[in-house]
């Protein structure tokens, strides 16, 4: 079996359900398919119009959103559950702590909650550090934060994602959120920044804006709407449906309910 069919048969062999969240009722979504023979950027559908499917719940704002975060050697928030581990993603010591390595293949982590659903505006940091993988000819789509209401991944699942693409030794920043009335891609393939190195890149949403941002300097930013998400899911170093799995290792993920100045945003010094 090819390395494309056993991931295509690991994504359509997992599968969790999402925790419910006080105040935030979600419609059923329909079954998941089985994962594309490609993992399809999600680049290509920016800012297109996305009707809302017949029957989707529009889930309202928390009025007491809380804060989330995840460490590699502490583990999630206290009183959320401890995410799944998918393959056998190693530990290693770091200049920051100590920090989880995927290998690209099969190492992830699923959590059973969404940490931004029910949230109006929201700031979501990774520290991480990619490694090095692709060629020019096919730039390595790796999304290695995802954020996705409900308990299963279609084409219109409402969502928030950010990913990499590696081209050689450089990687470029990709962020993109989905919601019912549209979706937005941040991505320019000539903003690069060498691999191998730690980053804290962030990206936030508020009032119609979405903005990415780099060791607190802005990127890219743009306009679309995105209202609060239902509860659901979460990844980290693979998407949900066990496609574009991340080569690199990630030490913190922090998640803020509102938009933090890029003063406040953390970076590597």
């Amino acid at each position: 079996m090819s390395r494309s069919s056993l991931r295509e048969a690991q994504a359509a062999a997992f599968s969790f359900l999402a925790l419910g969240m006080a105040g935030l009722g979600c419609a059923k979504p329909a079954p998941e398919p089985a994962a594309p023979s490609a993992p399809t950027s999600d680049a290509a559908t920016a800012s297109a119009a996305a009707p809302a499917a017949a029957g989707a719940a529009t889930c309202p704002a928390s009025p007491t959103p809380a804060p989330f975060a995840w460490t590699a050697d502490g583990g999630a928030t206290p009183g959320s559950a401890a995410p799944a581990r998918l393959g056998e993603p190693r530990e290693e010591a770091g200049p920051h702590g100590k920090a989880l390595c995927f290998d690209g293949v099969d190492d992830g982590l699923a959590f059973e909650s969404n940490p931004i659903a029910g949230m109006t505006e929201f700031t979501i940091q990774v520290l991480f550090k990619p490694d090095a993988i692709g060629t020019p000819e096919a730039p390595s789509e790796q999304r290695f934060v995802h954020f996705e209401e409900g308990s299963a991944t279609t084409p219109e699942s409402r969502r928030a994602l950010i990913e990499t693409r590696v081209v050689g030794e450089q990687w470029f920043l990709d962020t993109y959120l989905r919601a019912a009335g549209g979706s937005k891609a941040l991505i320019d393939a000539e903003k690069k920044h060498p691999v191998g190195r730690w980053y804290w890149v962030a990206l936030t949403y508020a009032d119609g804006t979405m903005r990415h941002y780099i060791d607190r300097e802005l990127e890219l930013e743009g306009e679309v709407p995105f209202e609060p998400l239902c509860s659901g899911r979460a990844s980290l170093g693979v998407r949900l449906n066990r496609v574009s799995w991340f080569k690199g290792c990630l030490r913190e993920l922090r998640v803020t309910p509102g938009v933090l100045p890029a003063a406040e945003l953390a970076a590597v010094e």
